[in-house]
């Protein structure tokens, strides 16, 4: 805050400055309408890059308050020795002047700019603080990710990958008593860059800083799962065989993405092993949150494409915890994607086979729905496969991307937005699932239930979304 307490400044990662520009000229356009806006006031965007004197690249926005007019520039001037990129925002306070002032809730100035991001937005999470059972492992956690990642950074991948790079495992060994496997680490880092996302921002949003927050799942494994402060990564534990299932599938599933470069598999980003002191070694992954950004989504579903056990009981509006609601809970609804739907139809097509030659079953689609504002409607009306834009393949089933966070699992309808993918990809049709199926056909006949042959699984998901989409 400056001197006066009438500026704020706040570090950014890239990933949020990108998001802000993103919404730059609406957010101009809104103030240009609604002068009088309670909006807080962005009045600058800024990148500090020190780097063996290069320049450091600045980029401004300034509202010039009385004089009802904004203004945009952009210089390239400071040198200075080598330290990281850092982000900053500068914005007006809210609480100035604040000689005055008895009693102030922070978090509203940075909610009413960034979408919101109060607790409405973490509703069904937990901040994992030093009270939570997991504030220890998580913390270990985020240092053993941040170093993870400092190696990606310091060593960047070169040339085509190689077979070395998908069986490598790392081990780091840390001073505070703890041990990271890093599973894969170069094809991951490859895989990384190919979906567009900066190693820099990977390791800003799962190290040290901000806690991790805690979702509360509804589902019936053992799992923990863990989001990033801004939600953007999951972070889920895995059993021991789980990881064998995804660390066999993983040459073939980088070679899909490459095929398919709008695939909607979920992005599958790190796996790693962490053992404390003497006590068993603990896997989890690191995949894409599908539900990103969370601001305005109203509604979440798991689609399994069957019945048995697949209602969950709604909660009210004013309740704390959020659902992700299942198959049942959907009935009637209908996902309107207008011209967008005969490319859905065959990217999920391509995606489900993939997985039905793995012979992995009891995968789900996430549905996340959001409402289109007036002005959002009929943005990206022209849709079309574009190989020629983009010189690939006829098989790569490639569209046009909506200039939004999370491009690859949005898909804009005419009223609504939908965030799509499908995950949970570990679950092999071995003999345990054959019994299973078999105990359940004699308890629950004429029902249908997630065990069933890849086969099977397989076209009654397409059946699904055929049925289910217009």
């Amino acid at each position: 805050m400056s001197h006066d307490q009438r500026f704020f400044v706040k570090t950014q990662t890239g990933h949020e400055v990108q998001v802000l520009l993103t919404q730059l000229c609406g957010y101009v356009q809104h103030l240009v309408q609604y002068p009088h806006s309670l909006l807080a006031k962005l009045l600058g965007i800024y990148s500090l890059q020190v780097a063996n004197r290069a320049k450091v690249s600045v980029v401004e926005a300034r509202w010039l308050g009385s004089g009802g007019c904004w203004r945009v520039r952009s210089r390239a001037s400071l040198t200075a020795p080598s330290c990281p990129q850092k982000y900053f925002i500068v914005m007006q306070s809210v609480f100035y002047p604040v000689n005055r002032i008895s009693e102030r809730s922070r978090p509203l100035p940075w909610s009413l700019w960034r979408g919101f991001r109060d607790k409405k937005n973490r509703v069904g999470l937990v901040e994992i603080d030093n009270t939570n059972e997991y504030h220890t492992i998580t913390k270990i956690m985020q240092r053993g990710l941040w170093a993870a990642s400092q190696v990606s950074i310091d060593n960047p991948p070169k040339g085509p990958a190689t077979l070395k790079d998908f069986a490598e495992i790392r081990t780091q060994v840390h001073k505070e008593g703890f041990q990271l496997e890093i599973l894969a680490g170069p094809a991951f880092a490859r895989l990384r860059k190919g979906v567009g996302l900066n190693e820099e921002d990977y390791q800003a949003a799962l190290g040290p800083g901000n806690p991790y927050l805690q979702f509360i799942s509804t589902s019936k494994s053992k799992a923990s799962f863990f989001l990033s402060h801004d939600q953007r990564f999951f972070l889920k534990t895995q059993t021991r065989k789980e990881v064998q299932v995804l660390l066999s599938q993983l040459y073939s599933y980088v070679q899909h993405l490459v095929q398919y470069p709008h695939s909607l598999l979920a992005k599958l980003l790190g796996i790693y092993s962490l053992r404390v002191a003497n006590r068993a070694k603990k896997y989890f992954i690191v995949i894409e949150n599908i539900f990103y950004p969370v601001s305005r989504i109203s509604e979440r579903y798991d689609i399994k494409a069957c019945t048995l056990s697949r209602w969950v009981e709604p909660v009210p509006e004013d309740s704390p915890l959020l659902l992700v609601l299942k198959d049942l809970n959907f009935d009637g609804k209908t996902i309107d994607l207008g011209p967008q739907r005969s490319w859905f139809l065959r990217q999920i097509k391509v995606d489900i086979e993939f997985l039905r030659g793995h012979g992995v079953l009891d995968y789900s689609l996430l549905v996340g729905i959001q409402p289109l504002h007036e002005d959002e409607k009929n943005r990206f009306s022209f849709v079309r496969t574009i190989r020629s834009v983009y010189g690939g393949p006829e098989g790569q089933n490639r569209r046009l991307l909506p200039d939004v966070p999370n491009a690859l699992h949005v898909l804009d309808g005419p009223e609504k937005r939908y965030f799509l993918g499908l995950v949970d990809v570990t679950t092999i049709f071995g003999f345990r699932k054959r019994m299973e199926q078999l105990w359940k056909t004699i308890r629950h006949p004429g029902q249908s239930f997630s065990t069933v042959s890849p086969d099977h699984y397989a076209r009654r998901m397409i059946q699904w979304v055929e049925t289910h989409t217009k």
